[in-house]
């Protein structure tokens, strides 16, 4: 599997920006973490919130096809009202 297409960051940005709408304008920035859910057939995406500790959980569709062993960034880019996901450049150490 690969890295998150560029149609998946997008999605996941709206995702951000609707959650930053609805009254959370102190989210800024965090990581992204995803892990498949074998029961369910799901991803479950973890966003790990910088500014506060808090995590945000989405779950997303088994077609996604996301490679659970790399983590992402993501910040929030005012001039562009939306949020940018990046690659964190190291891969995530399975236990």
């Amino acid at each position: 599997m690969n890295k998150l297409t560029p149609l998946q960051r997008l999605g996941i940005s709206h995702l951000l920006v609707n959650f930053r709408f609805h009254g959370n304008q102190w989210f800024e920035s965090g990581s992204i973490t995803f892990i498949y859910n074998e029961h369910a057939k799901t991803f479950e995406m973890w966003v790990r919130c910088y500014q506060r500790e808090i995590e945000l959980h989405f779950t997303l569709k088994e077609c996604e096809n996301i490679d659970c062993n790399f983590r992402y960034y993501c910040a929030y880019k005012p001039e562009d009202l939306m949020f940018t996901v990046e690659d964190d450049n190291e891969k995530v150490v399975e236990s």
